[in-house]
């Protein structure tokens, strides 16, 4: 390696890198339906929020890089144009990032489709576009697509952010350094997204692919064509590919099928168009005419070429085993399938296989009709808005029976039983009565049992705009993002006032824009118990009231469930053992007052998941049946074979299951360690924190840091912790979420919690859980795995000989800092006992200063300009005074630093920052007409250059004629290499830059006024 020494003579000339006016702070992402116009999802988001919700890409401290064109090459056929060694120009674009997964933004509104497109364009107007296996499937020699938002040149800064960026491997360049090349380009994308200079087919440009100032994300459908289906009844409709993709968005609208080979068909169940058009009736309310279908008619379902499959109107008649598909694993269908049609649209199901099934639909035909008779439906009544105020869609009383319905989940086509005695119930029955449509995620619900409102009636959630819906029971708002109080888990009771209300997040109800107002009415039945219980797997003792005998039984059972209801409730139930011996199963007799009576028939019964089951059975008995996560058991009394709705008596129970294994969390910072679940659960630093899901019990968060934040194990560093590194705690699926060590250390607000209400976690966030005070949802992680420490400021390097600094305090007992030429701080005693000795490495990363702070007093600082002698001591005093006084600071001769490029070797195609001159001093690596920094930044303490930081960029400036600065670049390859100045003359005068390579002038550099 053959160092080259630059040297700038830089003449009258103020060098300001001037800052680019359009940088961003936020990025829109917009996801259009199939048309490829029609918005169907957006958010907006700025980089706040960015890093505090979504995985962080970048350590700080690796640069990534993007190869620009190779501009001697003037025949575009030469194909040394793509330069696969990727050693020349690769730093055309080179930063130090922390950025965000251009994947996870995609996915905040529903993600990108396998064949569509992706638009990455910036506030001028600017834009590049890539195929979805670039941003989703990337290969490593690419890396993932990354909108950067930070640089270690600029932080926040950044004047080219939000820019986008690759984060390639580093397998290609001779420099092991992570460049997305020509080549790269070349191999991993398609011909159609090349970047190019000079215009397509002249030279090749990576560089071209880093969009600045990105301000909006278009995400674009894979290509489709339309299509039409016919459907003939008693009236016809033409029904368009759009309007049948709109109409699975409506609820119960959407059903799936998985098929033997592991296929999932998606679509519309046959019962649902039939409904459009057996009568008058299209789509309100009821729409499918179950009189007319229990009378019985034909439907015959119609291929392109004639042929055709056909049903009656009773095996159809509101089932899901048939369904008209038009997606198979989440895209269109194909045009076909082993060598039959299939596009646009088939028939598929559990009842629909083999020669049943028939693709290339076009037509459904309902024959042999018969004519409907005049019937009386009575539902409930609107109640007249006014004409001023927020849309009503639906205003009046509504009776719920106690049971489940139904309710499809519009994100996922998934369908669940959830209880109608809760408020997603009564959304369920306003939106028949009043014919609207409503749309709910199933995204928390493995973790809630909820599901949440996105839209309703046409108004539908808008993060651009911050408008969603919310509801409250009897005036009071309710928390709908919760296990507790959430639309399918809360329950309402006769008399109840519930108002969904549609407007600005977190907005009064006077301010809505739309309302769903109900009255709620419901049977009286008497409520033994209403709530959830948490099982670990094991037994418990069952005792049998008729023989007295205790028998074991599964504590994940229905038995399990209601011996923990009951222990919660305290109520009691009593269970007969009449039938072990030959089901292995207790029978319920009785639950509080409400006692099995042979004379008047009543009996106990239970339902599982809103499916009455068979509790006489080997199979279906209480203490056979098993449960899981998220299962909702009702036990009901009354007349033996009547149902739910008629009960006199009710238990209902929601079931989480609790996961008691042994676990291990993995710390990660300056030393490693794993703390055990036996461990965790002994600290004597245990606390509580309660909120809406109950009382979680765990240790504080930074308990935990502190065990690895330094050497010592035994206590956190506060020091190092007011430098504000990172502390990252990742669940087991890498999920993970980072906080600043400043607002972590010595709170309770942040805990990492083993148990709640006195259990351990059920499985869907076990082992361990982020919560606490400052822990809003956005922030909490499940199923942590580890709490590692990013960015922790390490001790000085070291090498060379030591000496030593004896500091003593008036008063005694401050903390003492070394701060180095980068304006770092670490942490070295305290003068408590004494006079404190710290060592130091002569030939170490350079040290400025010595701190000494005292609560109550100003900082007493020492300027370092001397360094003791090997194995000498050299004394230092410092006196503090009380807040609000001055203390003059002593000062001696610098020493000159050894001569050297700054902060390591350059490699060509690097970008140095002008306060980055090499170190040696005055003479050696600059020459500066007067002694102090004009500039004011500090960063190069003791040195004159004039370096001053403005806006958030640095630079050097108050440069005259005569001084000059010194760049020390390694070249390991011969060849021609191109130095570009970024520099300004506030001058009208054109000034000169004189180059100096290896002492020997190369050139000089005009910039003008």
């Amino acid at each position: 390696m053959r160092p080259t020494h630059v040297l700038l003579f830089l003449l009258l000339v103020l060098l300001v890198a001037a800052p680019a006016a359009a940088q961003t702070t936020q990025v829109q992402v917009i996801r259009y339906a199939s048309d490829g116009t029609t918005v169907a999802d957006q958010e907006t988001v700025d980089v706040a929020w960015m890093e505090s919700n979504l995985p962080v890409f970048g350590d700080g401290a690796t640069p990534y890089l993007f190869q620009g064109p190779l501009t001697e090459i003037t025949d575009y056929t030469n194909t040394a144009k793509w330069n696969p060694a990727e050693d020349n120009n690769v730093g055309k674009v080179n930063e130090t990032i922390r950025g965000t997964y251009l994947t996870d933004l995609c996915n905040l509104v529903g993600g990108m489709q396998p064949g569509g497109e992706v638009k990455v364009v910036a506030s001028d107007g600017f834009a590049k576009t890539f195929a979805y296996d670039n941003v989703y499937s990337p290969q490593p020699r690419q890396g993932p697509m990354v909108l950067a938002w930070w640089t270690a040149r600029e932080g926040y800064g950044f004047q080219d952010g939000i820019r986008l960026f690759f984060g390639a491997d580093n397998s290609t360049n001779p420099w092991g350094l992570h460049v997305f090349g020509n080549q790269d380009m070349k191999e991993t994308f398609d011909e159609k997204y090349w970047g190019w200079y000079g215009g397509k087919d002249a030279l090749p440009s990576a560089a071209q692919l880093s969009n600045k100032w990105l301000a909006k994300i278009e995400i674009f459908p894979a290509p489709s064509t339309d299509w039409t289906i016919l459907l003939n009844g008693s009236i016809q409709r033409d029904i368009t590919k759009s309007y049948f993709e709109s109409g699975l968005s409506w609820s119960g609208h959407r059903a799936t099928y998985t098929d033997a080979s592991g296929g999932v068909w998606e679509g519309m169940p046959l019962w649902r168009l039939v409904g459009y058009v057996d009568d008058e009736n299209e789509h309100s309310g009821a729409s499918y005419n179950n009189t007319l279908a229990e009378l019985g008619y034909t439907i015959r379902v119609i291929a392109a070429d004639g042929f055709s499959k056909t049903f009656t109107s009773q095996e159809i008649a509101e089932s899901s085993n048939y369904i008209v598909a038009n997606t198979l694993n989440g895209s269109a269908l194909p045009e076909q399938i082993n060598g039959k049609n299939v596009w646009p649209l088939k028939l598929v199901g559990a009842n629909a296989t083999g020669g049943k099934s028939i693709g290339n639909v076009v037509e459904i035909r309902l024959e042999g009709l018969p004519i409907a008779p005049v019937i009386t439906t009575v539902t409930a009544t609107p109640t007249p808005t006014p004409t001023t105020g927020p849309a009503a869609l639906f205003e009046g009383d509504l009776t719920l029976n106690d049971g489940t319905f139904p309710c499809t989940a519009y994100n996922s086509g998934s369908t669940y039983q959830v209880q109608n005695l809760t408020p997603n119930g009564v959304l369920e029955l306003a939106s028949k009565a009043s014919g609207f449509g409503y749309n709910v995620t199933d995204k928390k619900w493995v973790t809630m049992g909820t599901m949440l409102l996105d839209g309703a009636g046409g108004y539908n959630l808008d993060s651009g705009t911050n408008r969603a819906w919310m509801y409250r029971v009897n005036n009071v708002t309710k928390n709908d993002f919760s296990s507790t109080e959430g639309i399918s888990v809360y329950r309402v009771a006769d008399g109840d006032l519930v108002e969904f209300y549609y407007g600005t997040k977190g907005g009064a109800i006077e301010n809505a824009e739309a309302v769903i107002r109900a009255r709620v009415h419901v049977r009286q039945q008497t409520t033994v118990f209403d709530g959830d219980v948490t099982l670990i797997n094991g037994t418990f003792g069952a005792y049998a009231y008729n023989s007295g005998a205790t028998i074991p039984v599964n504590n994940l059972t229905v038995h399990g469930a209601l011996q923990a209801a009951a222990a919660k409730g305290g109520f009691t139930y009593r269970a007969t053992d009449k039938k072990w011996s030959t089901m292995s199963t207790f029978l319920l007799d009785g639950v509080s007052t409400f006692d099995f009576n042979k004379t008047e028939n009543t009996a106990w019964a239970y339902t599982l998941n809103g499916a009455v089951m068979n509790d006489y059975s080997a199979d279906q008995g209480i203490s056979a049946q098993s449960v899981k996560n998220g299962d909702q058991l009702v036990f009901y009394f009354g007349v033996k074979g009547a149902a739910l709705d008629d009960a006199t008596a009710v238990v209902r129970v929601r079931v989480f299951v609790a996961n008691d294994a042994d676990f291990a969390l993995a710390l990660k910072g300056a030393q490693n360690a794993m703390v055990s679940k036996s461990a965790l659960d002994a600290s004597s630093d245990r606390v509580n924190y309660t909120d809406i899901s109950g009382t979680w019990s765990g240790v504080p968060l930074w308990t935990l840091v502190g065990q690895v934040d330094d050497t010592d194990a035994s206590s956190f560093n506060d020091a190092l912790a007011t430098r504000n590194y990172t502390v990252k705690v990742s669940a087991v699926d890498g999920y993970n979420r980072s906080l600043y060590s400043g607002e972590v250390a010595r709170t309770t607000n942040f805990i990492i919690a083993d148990r709640l209400n006195g259990a351990p976690l059920p499985t869907t966030m076990w082992p361990l859980r982020l919560v606490g005070a400052s822990v809003p949802p956005s922030l909490s992680v499940a199923k942590v795995a580890t709490v590692e420490l990013v960015g922790l400021p390490e001790e000085p390097s070291v090498g060379g000989d030591i000496g030593y600094f004896l500091i003593s305090t008036t008063p005694s007992g401050a903390e003492i800092y070394l701060e180095d030429i980068g304006q770092t701080r670490y942490h070295v005693g305290n003068t408590t006992a004494g006079p404190l000795n710290v060592s130091i490495y002569l030939t170490a990363t350079p040290m400025r200063k010595i701190i000494a702070n005292l609560s109550g007093y100003e900082d007493a600082v020492f300027n370092i300009t001397q360094y003791p002698a090997p194995d000498g001591t050299l004394p230092v005093d410092l006196t503090l005074e009380p807040l609000g006084n001055v203390t003059p600071t002593p000062t001696v001769t610098p020493t000159p630093e050894t001569p050297g490029p700054y902060n390591g070797a350059h490699v060509p195609s690097t970008r140095i920052e002008a306060e980055h001159f090499d170190t040696g001093g005055e003479g050696v690596a600059y020459h500066d007409l007067e002694p102090q920094n004009l500039g004011g930044n500090t960063m190069r303490a003791g040195e004159g250059v004039d370096i001053e930081t403005e806006a958030g960029v640095t630079d050097v400036g108050f440069i005259r004629a005569g001084e000059y600065l010194k760049y020390s670049v390694d070249s390991t390859i011969a060849g021609n290499y191109t130095l570009t100045l970024h520099a300004a003359n506030p001058d009208a005068t054109a000034k000169a830059v004189t180059v100096y390579l290896d002492g020997v002038p190369a050139g000089q550099v005009s910039i003008g006024g």
